[in-house]
């Protein structure tokens, strides 16, 4: 990265601090805001930067959000919560999100044309996984009912590492050299990748999880720094999956998911981590998505594009809701709820940037700038959607005592 974007970063970061508590009170949500400064300073608006979709800057910081991002969000899961609602976020992650990878790719064939099926299908794959974080006031909203948040926000938490393995596989099936296996190995490869990368972050999250918890047993840990240890966690599941051939990214799920401790004040410190420079992560990540992705995207959004765009973010993620739900006696208000906020962030994001970084943009400029047209339209509409919609359906389900039986 260049100095100029640690100005913009860091400047932007301490404005929107400054005045967060008048945006809170606004329709502009904190991804939305950094992706427009993004692009204000970018070549679409300004152009007092300049950075490269394919810079080692943007893949390096493509790598630690990513690790650190899945690792968190698997974490944060109450298992709890889970164990009380466990049909409806469960046929939404084991459901809904294969029919709406399926379904994506199918569109994107009759859609686009001139491409490999693989690559249409790694299109809808990587827009698969949801960002709760685009449709915080419905997460946060206690007018909506517990079992339709948590089963949203366990969705968002597990779906971008389920998508994870189709996405890996998809890029072998497409040429991707993650490490130098030849033509006759990368099968050998890829499988191996995608096998040893849970074993390493299985044993990372539930072995560092236990020592973590004996030496807060033992006060031998300052719980001030147990905020340190998810990230430490995250990226040691990773190098230790890339140095034995596992999929580094699968492994910091893992590690995330299984993570062992059950001590509640360093957990506590743990999950301040997601919350805090976790967040910070995601947001940077959205100024580049205005700085460099958009941008990059512009020049090749089309009718086609966009109509694949707007069935992304309908009928490929309302559908496969409506079927995954069918039998839980659900109303076609929370059905259609569910469905609407899906939204498409900061997993999408990073996934476009492992493409890049693994194929290369050329021959994929038209899916890529698909893939970021349907974030930009899903940070702006669900972002202005969230507050109203939650407010709404909020009233209706109080007035109807809407809730859900497992």
């Amino acid at each position: 990265m260049n100095e100029e974007f640690l100005v913009i970063a860091a400047s932007v970061v301490l404005g929107y601090g400054i005045f967060s508590g008048l945006f809170a009170r606004s329709v502009v949500t904190p991804p939305m805001a950094f992706m427009l400064v993004g692009l204000l300073c970018g070549p679409l608006g300004l152009d007092v930067i300049s950075l490269e979709l394919d810079s080692k800057g943007v893949a390096l910081l493509a790598t630690v959000a990513l690790v650190i991002i899945v690792c968190s969000d698997a974490s944060e899961v109450d298992w709890r919560e889970v164990r009380k609602i466990e049909a409806l976020p469960i046929r939404l992650l084991l459901i809904g999100l294969p029919l709406t990878m399926l379904l994506g790719a199918g569109i994107a064939a009759l859609t686009f044309q001139g491409f490999e099926f693989a690559a249409l299908a790694l299109l809808a794959v990587l827009l698969s996984p949801t960002d709760a974080a685009l449709g915080q006031a419905v997460i946060t909203s206690e007018a909506i009912p517990l079992p339709v948040r948590e089963a949203l926000n366990v969705e968002s938490g597990l779906n971008d590492g389920i998508a994870l393995p189709p996405i890996f596989a998809l890029m072998f099936l497409l040429g991707a050299d993650l490490g130098g296996a030849g033509a006759h190995g990368w099968l050998s490869f890829g499988a191996l990748q995608i096998l040893l990368g849970p074993v390493a972050g299985a044993l990372v999250g539930i072995g560092g999880g236990r020592l973590i918890d004996v030496a807060a047993e033992r006060r031998w840990l300052d719980v001030s720094f147990g905020r340190m240890t998810l990230p430490a966690i995250a990226m040691l599941a990773y190098a230790l999956a890339e140095a034995i051939g596992g999929n580094g990214f699968i492994a910091a799920f893992v590690s995330g998911f299984t993570l062992g401790v059950t001590n509640r004040s360093v957990r506590e410190q743990m999950m301040d981590f997601g919350e805090t420079e976790g967040s910070l992560l995601s947001l940077l990540v959205f100024l580049i998505l205005g700085l460099v992705m958009i941008p990059e995207a512009v020049g090749h959004w089309s009718l086609t594009t966009t109509v694949y765009a707007i069935l992304s973010l309908t009928i490929i993620r309302m559908l496969p809701v409506a079927v995954s739900v069918l039998g839980l006696g659900l109303d076609w208000r929370t059905t259609l709820f569910l469905g609407w906020f899906g939204p498409r962030g900061i997993a999408s994001i990073l996934y476009l940037l492992l493409l890049v970084q693994y194929l290369g943009a050329s021959g994929y400029e038209v899916l890529i700038a698909t893939g970021i047209q349907t974030i930009v339209l899903s940070v702006l509409l669900h972002g202005l959607t969230a507050a109203p919609l939650a407010r709404i359906y909020g009233r209706w389900a109080e007035a109807h005592q809407v809730g859900h039986q497992s």
